[in-house]
């Protein structure tokens, strides 16, 4: 069950970025500044801001005048714009070879938008969590798009690269957050997501710098460190949890990220 911080958030973005109505409730200056510090800290604090607006004159929409709406705030984190890799090497030839074949025929190139959109969100689930921002312009992406998708082409794509299982949680993050339909999201399956409650509450439990990448040193003795011990236990629980989701593509990816991480310590 969502706070009321984040029951308010998620109108915000709803309204900001698809356009509903729906009714604020009342929050303290505190409890309005903590919103925008969540909206930074995941880089959507501009739906946010055209929430404000869509919003603009409910009753219990009472902003403190601190909050720096309508600016390029420094806190919001820097989205990776580059498009993330799979690390497993089978898949990586999957995806190539679903790539070069759409390619030839260069028929239908949003669907493979689609599936690149569904892998790039998949990657950063694996590596730090759920991408709000990413997951917002897949929305986006559908509600003007999905009609010219070959959802049969993009099922058997998923299928290739065995990405079923993420599909499917994806899917559920549309419908649970932003309030898709099902009909919205014909990748899914109508079977609910036993853990999403316990993925949504990881959210936003989730470390300030979860994403960034724990290091091994030698120290002034023997034996060989961490630089970030939490960091490392995060990733370790974080890898566990999606496992189920992706074992083939979360294996490799740990292991990649343990052994960049091994080229630290000094010879």
């Amino acid at each position: 069950m969502m706070n009321v911080i984040l029951r308010n958030l998620f109108r915000l973005l709803r309204a900001g970025a698809f356009g509903e109505q729906e009714q604020i409730e009342p929050l303290s200056p505190w409890k309005w500044r903590r919103l925008y510090l969540l909206a930074q800290k995941h880089g959507i604090s501009s739906y946010v801001d055209k929430g404000f607006e869509r919003l603009e004159g409910q009753f219990f929409l009472q902003l403190p005048g601190d909050l720096p709406i309508g600016e390029k705030a420094q806190a919001e984190v820097k989205v990776q714009t580059e498009e993330p890799k799979l690390t497993n090497p089978m898949l990586k030839r999957a995806m190539k070879k679903i790539v070069d074949e759409e390619a030839e025929g260069n028929d239908n190139t949003y669907t493979l938008q689609l599936l690149r959109k569904l892998t790039s969100i998949t990657t950063s689930i694996l590596s730090s969590g759920i991408p709000l921002r990413q997951l917002i312009q897949l929305g986006l992406f559908l509600r003007s798009n999905s009609d010219k998708v070959d959802y049969q082409k993009l099922r058997s794509w998923i299928e290739r690269l065995h990405m079923q299982r993420m599909a499917q949680l994806i899917g559920q993050l549309l419908v649970y957050l932003f309030h898709f339909s099902k009909e919205e999201v014909p990748f899914m399956s109508v079977k609910k997501e036993e853990e999403i409650d316990k993925i949504i509450e990881e959210l936003f439990q989730q470390p300030d710098d979860a994403s960034s990448e724990w290091l091994f040193e030698q120290g002034n003795d023997i034996f060989v460190h961490t630089s970030d011990s939490s960091a490392m236990f995060w990733q370790v629980r974080h890898s566990a949890r999606y496992f189920r989701y992706f074992p083939s593509e979360s294996v490799t990816r740990f292991f990649s990220s343990f052994l960049r991480s091994l080229q630290n310590i000094e010879e």
